[in-house]
């Protein structure tokens, strides 16, 4: 009994034991996706053939975000945490909250104290430039900051503090400090803008999570949303190095990340 006991003394100095579980990414992404069964069936039949038909119909109902992103957030975000980064959450482009509520729930899950801070114009995208190519178009994206509170409420976590507005009216209220950022900006100006804003404060050892930062071809910039990257190698050169994760959701869309040396 006494070794039993001293063992857990140790433990118990020495150790901190957390219960890692991401099952709440998929369930959080169906629960959104709201399928009816046929179309689950019909997206199952579909991805084990590896055929692009049916994804067009996940990507109307939940946007562009998959699990293999999920789980990407939730790994970084969790490095951050684990190793006690100064500074708090940031998430730039919520569009309808989806990937908030990740981090939300992933905060909850570590115990984390950290206020979630999230930016949206809610007008859709600003006015793109040649650096965006010819699909992305102002207003695409469009929704409201009501559908964010609403996704909050139906998951039942605490909501973030919202910041509505375009990034050059409101990145000015970013934290003083900063230890993860959430970047989903589509377009080269606003990326660019962004990363101005948010890298001089984030701590050392924090992380940059780049949404859309290349496409299939790890080597270029996505066909779709090319500014991404373009800002962000322009802006890194003699900083970090990018590094792609792989998380092709349906049209072939990768992340990259810094950590801050």
């Amino acid at each position: 009994m006494k070794s039993i006991k001293l063992i857990k003394k140790i433990l118990k100095q020495n150790m901190i034991f957390v219960i890692m579980n991401n099952k709440f990414i998929k369930d959080i992404l169906d629960a959104n996706l709201n399928l009816s069964w046929k179309e689950k069936l019909a997206v199952k039949f579909t991805n084990l053939f590896n055929k692009n038909k049916f994804f067009h119909l996940q990507y109307k109902k939940i946007t562009m975000f998959s699990v293999e992103r999920g789980i990407n957030l939730y790994h970084l975000l969790s490095q951050v945490i684990n190793e006690n980064i100064l500074g708090e959450i940031v998430e730039l482009g919520c569009y309808e909250g989806i990937t908030a509520i990740i981090i939300r729930k992933t905060l909850d899950q570590l115990k984390s104290k950290k206020k979630l801070h999230v930016f949206d114009s809610f007008q859709g995208l600003p006015d793109t430039s040649f650096e965006d190519g010819e699909i992305l178009k102002n207003g695409l994206a469009c929704t409201n900051k009501e559908s964010v509170i609403k996704n909050f409420e139906k998951f039942k976590v605490k909501k973030p503090v919202i910041h509505d507005g375009w990034f050059n009216e409101t990145l000015n209220n970013l934290p003083k400090k900063i230890c993860f950022v959430h970047l989903d900006a589509n377009v080269y100006s606003s990326t660019k803008f962004a990363l101005e804003k948010v890298y001089p404060k984030l701590s050392k050892g924090g992380i940059i999570l780049i949404d859309d930062y290349c496409g299939r071809e790890l080597d270029k910039p996505h066909k779709r949303i090319p500014g991404v990257r373009k800002a962000c190698d322009e802006f890194f050169k003699n900083k970090e190095r990018v590094k792609i994760l792989i998380s092709t959701n349906y049209d072939g869309f990768n992340q990259g990340f810094i950590k801050k040396e």
